[in-house]
């Protein structure tokens, strides 16, 4: 339901977004955490936000490229099969999902399952995110994201980015700040590993 405040999220370890040039802390803090159950892995996003009836949310559905013109989450993968994989949210829990490896193919997908939630001073999310196995790509290129659970040997990479934007006034913060204004840089992205 977007809310985070099931059990599973107990004891889990908190990250914080920081400001993609500066790696400062940002105006608006992001935090969030990770989990892993079976062969799934979970994100849960809180977003801070002083102007929540002001949300500036495009896209009204899944696969709307307008999510990206708005407030947005974006979360970067990239496997040791494949590189790499984008998908975006918009504050209502609309996804897209863009296969990077060769430009951008938007008919791919995931195959993962978000939920918003809309608070008194934030907005949050849960992300549902399954592992389809080494195999996936091979499969069926166009579902599913290929690669085993990442493992300490045999970890995924990854960023988490938020952008927040109030007319002009545009703010970009990421789990691992790139030094410039640009979510994509696959040398940047950090590890995500299951223990």
């Amino acid at each position: 339901d977007g809310r985070l405040d099931d059990k599973f999220w107990e004891g889990l370890p908190v990250y914080d977004l920081k400001d993609l040039v500066t790696n400062k802390p940002p105006a608006h803090a992001t935090t969030f955490q990770a989990g892993c159950d079976g062969e799934t892995i979970y994100f849960g996003i809180k977003c801070a936000e002083d102007d929540m009836k002001n949300l500036n949310v495009t896209g009204n559905k899944n696969g709307d490229p307008n999510i990206f013109m708005g407030d947005n989450l974006e979360l970067l993968l990239e496997t040791p099969t494949h590189s790499y994989y984008q998908v975006a949210f918009n504050p209502d829990g609309n996804v897209i999902n863009n296969d990077r490896k060769k430009g951008m193919n938007i008919q791919w997908s995931s195959g993962i399952e978000a939920a918003a939630f809309k608070g008194d001073g934030f907005w949050s999310m849960e992300i549902r995110i399954p592992a389809a196995g080494d195999k996936a790509e091979e499969i069926d290129p166009l579902n599913g994201i290929s690669g085993n659970l990442p493992t300490e040997k045999q970890p995924w990479f990854f960023n988490l980015c938020r952008q927040r934007l109030r007319g002009k006034d545009r703010e970009l913060s990421a789990f691992s700040p790139t030094g410039k204004s640009a979510f994509h840089v696959p040398l940047k992205f950090g590890e995500l590993s299951v223990r």
